[in-house]
């Protein structure tokens, strides 16, 4: 993508650009896939290393995905000390745009 000047003084950066619907969409439903098998993958490994039952491995997994998703949520609010209003899940910095 290429930088669209929006006054002269002022342009978008390539980051901050917003994509068209469908490119947004499989690249949301993307992260989705990901984040989902990241929270589910190691609560099924680690419960079926010791031994939980189907039942018990069920329960874990629903407890990992409400806390991932709390979790998130209390982030992209700022709510007290928890990375007050930062966008990405990870608090990762991401790049500034010069404005």
């Amino acid at each position: 993508m290429t930088t669209r000047p929006v006054d002269e003084h002022v342009s978008i950066h390539p980051v901050d650009e917003k994509l068209p619907a469908l490119k947004m969409a499989t690249t949301g439903l993307q992260h989705v896939a990901a984040m989902y098998a990241g929270v589910v993958a190691p609560p099924l490994i680690v419960g079926a290393a010791v031994g939980l039952s189907g039942t018990e491995l069920t329960f874990l997994t629903g407890a990992c995905l409400f806390t991932a998703g709390l979790a998130t949520f209390l982030q992209t609010l700022g709510i007290w000390k928890s990375a007050p209003g930062c966008r990405s899940s990870t608090a990762s910095p991401s790049p500034v745009s010069p404005r």
